[in-house]
């Protein structure tokens, strides 16, 4: 499609809406102001749009008048009043050959009439001459009236004559004077023509009908025309409103002063305009023209408000001084910029408050004047005031969101996003710190993809392991039930049993470990004595203990301290931890291991002195096969301290690592439970 017609589609769209609502209005308007004509002439309708003059209530009044002219003549005649006798004669004169006239008075003896022979009357009937079609017969008593040899019911109040002829002709008195002794005879010619040089009453109404005709053809047909337009409108709604958004656009780059000053104006201009250009129009059509005009602004003024809502109000001269200054403050520091605002509010206040004392005394001659200039200036001093408190009201809310927003991020909530306007002063501060939040958040759900990626694997290469593994073991056996096995082999059958449990162990404690730390690790929980389990695994463990040549000092409460956990998983820990301390403690020394409660938690302390060199980050430590002692002299895996702190953080505890030049600590804290009844 061509993109001219494209864009001309809503403002045809919008001109079909525009005048199609204008002729509808306008036509209502004139209606409204004709209102009384209409009712008058309600009957007449169809008569002006397809029938015959002679039908019409313009035509009935007219020959009514005629009639009555007629009927004057003889009381003038009878009163001798020959000036007003003859100037009716010349009223029925000016009627040329458009009306036939007869009339007869028997009381006098009295005949008027412009017809050249005598009417002839059958049953109160009488046979036009040629080119006639119309007659209003009075016999004295009764009225007659035909059209087209048909016989009108002049009786009849709706399309008759009796609420337009004078009552008394319609009088049941049968000797009613005068009119009894009149006999008045009126023909109308079937096509009513100008008369030259005199003035004819029937064809100046006949022009009017016709007028009133044509006005009614023209009503109909801008009637239909508006329908047609507004259904135009209705179906392209969608580009009519694409050209108020454009009207609503183009008005708000105008001030609201320039609004107030520019509406009330455009209404008086509107009239003016109308009085100038069409000077000769009636009174009527003025004031609907004038009437549509400030309809019309009226809508232009509700879109402006419906589109722009509250930029209608806002953008004004004040606040268009305020957005200038702002763009002064942009690209200076944070703290210049708002010490800039106070010192630059401070001076436009006094700047106002000397103006405000200085004009009006300049004006005093002119009070009214003066008060109107002191009041501008005060209230323009109020508001600067009031958006400067508004502003600061508005940073302050803007930062408890910023530090709410930074606690949310701190416990963990990295999906909320910080929004703020486009004109706050910390509106740069929220972007970067959005940015900030969805980088971290990207980052973190790429590592936590990628531990659950490393979990998956070792489950899946653990459980690939055990099956082969199994095998060897119990081949492992076999050989070692062999008889006649030589020594030097029934050695190689020993070392295989023995690495291949310790690959088994090894297996079983990755396998624990990517349980732990994927959630998918099961606790049977229950209440236990803590101190009661750390006695149980030293007495398990002592024989290996005793290898070690360590020297044990343990401190346990008098008193039972109760947690809520896994005894079997909890006891795996202790053992882990114990183990740790048989690999690499320093020979001869001692081991404490101390628990210790308040009124919430209690605490487990294991403490040894290394018989190496602790060069690691107490955080790293307890990550999967990492191992304190990096020359690895012994034996181990690295996973011991991972099962632990996986154990205890799946039961709800914590597990620290601390080192202090060669003493080694591990801190173990659950909540006490203090109830001693069962699980709830």
């Amino acid at each position: 499609m061509d993109t001219k017609l494209r864009k001309s589609k809503p403002f045809l769209a919008w001109g079909a809406f525009f005048l199609g609502l204008s002729l509808l209005l306008a036509l209502s308007f004139l209606g409204v102001m004709n209102l009384q004509n209409m009712i008058d002439y309600r009957h007449d309708i169809g008569v002006f749009l397809v029938g015959d003059y002679k039908e019409s209530h313009y035509f009935k009044e007219n020959i009514a008048t005629q009639l009555q002219i007629v009927t004057r003549q003889f009381e003038m005649y009878l009163s001798k009043n020959t000036f007003n006798t003859k100037s009716q004669i010349e009223k029925l004169k000016g009627e040329g050959d458009n009306l036939l006239y007869w009339s007869y008075n028997s009381l006098a003896g009295i005949k008027l009439t412009n017809m050249s022979q005598e009417p002839i009357f059958n049953d109160n009937k009488y046979t036009l001459p040629e080119g006639y079609d119309y007659y209003l017969y009075f016999d004295g008593q009764k009225l007659w009236a035909c059209l087209d040899n048909k016989t009108i019911d002049v009786y009849d109040y709706q399309d008759g004559y009796r609420g337009i002829i004078d009552e008394e002709f319609f009088s049941d008195e049968k000797d009613y004077a005068p009119l009894s002794q009149n006999q008045i005879l009126l023909a109308v010619k079937r096509t009513v023509e100008p008369i030259p040089n005199a003035t004819s009453q029937l064809y100046q109404n006949y022009k009017r009908f016709l007028a009133v005709r044509w006005l009614l053809y023209g009503m109909l047909f801008l009637a239909l025309l508006s329908l047609v337009l507004l259904v135009i409108a209705i179906v392209k709604r969608e580009s009519k409103r694409a050209f108020d958004r454009k009207i609503a656009q183009i008005l708000s780059h105008l001030w609201l002063e320039v609004k107030i000053i520019l509406y009330p104006f455009a209404g008086f201009a509107v009239f003016a305009a109308i009085k100038v250009i069409a000077p000769r129009l009636s009174n009527e059509l003025v004031e609907a023209a004038t009437a549509l005009g400030v309809l019309w602004l009226i809508y232009i003024l509700i879109i402006d408000l419906f589109y722009n809502r509250r930029q209608f109000f806002t953008h004004n001269f004040p606040n268009w001084l305020i957005e200038r200054y702002r763009l002064l403050e942009k690209g200076r520091p944070f703290k210049k910029a708002l010490l800039m605002r106070v010192m630059t509010l401070l001076l436009v206040e006094i700047a106002l408050m000397v103006l405000a004392v200085i004009l009006p005394l300049v004006f005093r001659h002119t009070p009214v004047l003066a008060l109107i200039i002191f009041c501008l200036f005060v209230a323009l001093g109020v508001y600067l005031l009031y958006r400067y408190l508004k502003q600061y009201n508005q940073n302050l809310d803007h930062m408890e969101r910023i530090v709410d927003h930074i606690e949310r991020m701190r416990e963990g909530d990295w999906s909320s996003e910080l929004t703020l306007p486009d004109d706050s002063d910390f509106y740069s501060t929220a972007q970067s710190l959005n940015l900030i939040q969805e980088g971290i958040a990207r980052a973190t759900e790429e590592r936590l993809k990628s531990e659950r990626m490393k979990v998956e694997l070792i489950t899946n290469v653990s459980h690939d392991l055990k099956t082969p593994l199994t095998s060897i073991i119990s081949y492992v056996e076999l050989l070692a039930s062999e008889e006649n096995l030589p020594d030097q082999a029934r050695d190689y059958v020993s070392i295989l049993s023995q690495k291949s449990e310790k690959l088994k162990s090894l297996i079983q404690d990755i396998f624990d470990l990517s349980k732990a730390t994927s959630g998918a690790i099961e606790l049977d929980k229950e209440i236990l004595d803590i101190s009661k389990l750390v006695r149980q695994t030293l007495a398990d463990m002592e024989e290996e203990a005793e290898k070690t040549g360590l020297s044990f000092k343990t401190r346990f409460p008098e008193i039972p301290v109760h947690i809520i956990g896994d005894g079997r998983k909890l006891y795996r820990v202790f053992q882990n931890l114990m183990t740790n301390i048989f690999k690499y403690s320093l020979e001869g020394s001692r081991v404490y291991i101390d628990v210790t409660h308040d009124s919430y938690d209690v605490t487990v302390t294991l403490k040894n002195i290394a018989n190496y060199e602790m060069n690691f980050l107490e955080t790293e430590v307890t990550e999967r096969f990492v191992r304190g002692d990096k020359s690895r002299s012994t034996e181990g895996s690295g996973l011991g301290l991972a099962i632990a702190k996986s154990y205890v953080e799946a039961m709800g505890g914590s597990l620290r690592v601390r080192a202090d030049g060669d003493l080694f600590k591990v801190e173990i804290t659950f909540p006490i439970h203090w109830q001693k009844e069962a699980l709830e």
